[in-house]
């Protein structure tokens, strides 16, 4: 008879032991978008060069396949355990599209042991909080979290975009995207039963117009953060965008986007993008993008003359693009909305029917350490 661990029964071999039910997402999870993972946890493993090029990059999505690959890794045995050789993961497109070239791995997905020798391999966990509930929920830190080498990461939400609704000139402005911020080494006082609240920043709908007339995008900010110890004081901020506008015979801004907010430090995210003129037609300009831990996000295109424009780009990993922004005669015609997280939902305008605004996308919060391991143990011992 198979007799199976119990979930509350602490596991681990190189890893420090921990229960699964603190790090497998249950079953009966709910969750309410493609951007809804609830609080997940990963793992990844980097192979560099001696100039700290990555060469290869793998994710674990179970804690017990990343501690059989590194334990396998830190005893020598690993090129010879062929089975563990699949377990790591391939990047998602969207994840290597947003990183920047010196950290680009060359190979993502299946180790090879052709790779060479006398490579460094840095160990990472990651903790994504990316339910937006509403309220602040309760995480409990890892019990691997390291006091000395962790940081943690929000995108608040994006504007939502005007609307405008008239047969004649009318313009719809995009909203601003989101902020992004940072913590560096947060303390706790016992990983593995500290907790933390967090929220996480909401979509923010835009506006509907089904008579002559416009609104502007709320200015309703949805930002994501996180409280202290003290569960009062908020150490990571990370701002919202701000709603796009709309108008007739007149320049018309975008929303501007949030800023960087509380933490250590962080970027702004894009402006939506602007009518730069005060003359007759139709406009729809994009939202701004959300700034992301490689920098500001990106201004939705402004217009001149009769059209629409395409959102700003993002500052890089769990950061979105702003939504596009939508000319339109009949209705029901709506702006792009932003891309996750944080991007600014489109400007819309129409001549009749129900025109509406795009969404502001979903803000995010994601903790990121390099985990303790078990005493004796440490990372360069797995330079194979």
């Amino acid at each position: 008879m198979l007799i199976k661990p119990s979930p509350s029964e602490p596991v681990g071999r190189l890893l420090i032991p921990e229960a699964r039910r603190a790090w497998m997402p249950s079953s009966q999870r709910i969750t309410t978008s493609s951007l809804d993972h609830g609080i997940e946890t990963r793992w990844s493993l980097t192979a560099r060069l001696d100039d700290g090029h990555p060469l290869w990059r793998g994710w674990f999505d179970d804690r017990d396949d990343a501690d059989a690959f590194l334990w396998a890794a830190a005893n020598g045995t690993l090129l010879y355990e062929r089975a563990l050789w699949d377990l790591p993961g391939r990047l998602s497109q969207p994840d290597f599209a947003h990183l920047l070239d010196w950290d680009r791995p060359t190979y993502t997905g299946a180790w090879r042991p052709d790779l060479g020798e006398h490579l460094r391999y840095d160990l990472l966990s990651t903790l994504t909080v990316s339910s937006p509930t509403g309220s602040e929920q309760s995480v409990t830190i890892p019990a691997s979290w390291s006091n000395t080498n962790n940081v943690i990461k929000a995108i608040g939400s994006g504007g939502p975009g005007g609307v405008r609704r008239v047969n004649g000139t009318r313009r719809g402005c995009g909203g601003g995207g989101a902020g992004y911020v940072y913590l560096d080494n947060h303390q706790v006082a016992v990983p593995g039963s500290t907790t933390r609240e967090v929220f996480v920043g909401t979509d923010r709908t835009g506006p509907s117009q089904t008579s002559d007339g416009g609104q502007n995008g709320a200015d309703n900010w949805s930002n994501s953060y996180m409280l202290g110890s003290d569960n009062s004081t908020k150490v990571l901020n990370a701002n919202s965008g701000w709603g796009g506008k709309h108008g007739a015979f007149a320049t018309v801004s975008g929303g501007a986007g949030g800023n960087g907010g509380i933490g250590t430090g962080g970027y702004t995210g894009g402006r939506g993008g602007n009518v730069t003129v005060a003359t007759a037609g139709a406009m729809a300009t994009g939202g701004g993008g959300a700034a992301g831990p490689t920098g500001n996000g990106g201004n939705g295109g402004d217009l001149s003359a009769d059209g629409s424009t395409a959102g700003g780009s993002s500052g890089g990993t769990n950061a979105g693009a702003g939504g596009t922004g939508n000319r339109a005669e009949a209705g029901p015609a709506t702006g792009g909305a932003g891309n996750d997280y944080g991007g600014g939902g489109g400007g819309c305008n129409g001549i009749s029917g129900t025109i509406t605004g795009g969404t502001g996308r979903q803000g995010i919060v994601w903790f990121e350490w390099t985990p303790n391991l078990r005493a004796g143990f440490n990372s360069p011992m797995m330079g194979m």
